[in-house]
């Protein structure tokens, strides 16, 4: 879930929150871990909004997401949960913006800069940060007697 972040008509940033739903429509509900594919682990949806301008809900969108699940209102209100961190998340980005807006002639705006700066080269250079991790994916599971066992995927 990601919204645009406007202070006084200008794109300042984003807010953006992720989750896991219980359920996507797959086979089965819940973490499939046997699949084949990515398909098969439930509906994908590709930028849809949920929203229009001035806050107007998409009612077929919403539509659409709750008649494709088995769990139609526990996913609604997980989606609405992502809607309100999102929007706690830009209201509070925004008080940081008007707190340290650089317009204010005072010195003020060094912060935000260096946070905007920040934030916009990371996004235009992100093989300069993955040069220096290392992947990994992996998990683990307890069996009944309650020892644990680890798998990783990656070196």
């Amino acid at each position: 879930m990601i919204a645009p972040i406007f202070h006084r008509g200008e794109l300042v940033g984003f807010a953006a929150a992720t989750a896991h739903l219980i359920d996507v429509g797959a086979a089965a509900p819940g973490l499939n871990v046997d699949l084949i594919d990515v398909f098969a682990e439930g509906t994908l949806y590709d930028s849809v909004k949920l929203y229009e301008r001035r806050a107007r809900r998409n009612d077929a969108v919403w539509s659409i997401l709750r008649d494709s699940v088995r769990t139609p209102d526990s996913n609604a209100a997980d989606i609405e949960a992502m809607i309100a961190a999102v929007r706690t998340g830009a209201d509070r980005f925004l008080k940081l913006v008007d707190r340290h807006d650089p317009r204010h002639g005072d010195g003020r705006g060094e912060l935000l800069d260096g946070l905007l700066g920040a934030g916009a080269c990371a996004l235009k250079s992100p093989e300069s940060r993955m040069a220096t991790t290392t992947p990994r994916a992996g998990w683990t599971t307890t069996d009944a007697t309650g020892a644990s066992r680890s798998r990783s995927t990656l070196p």
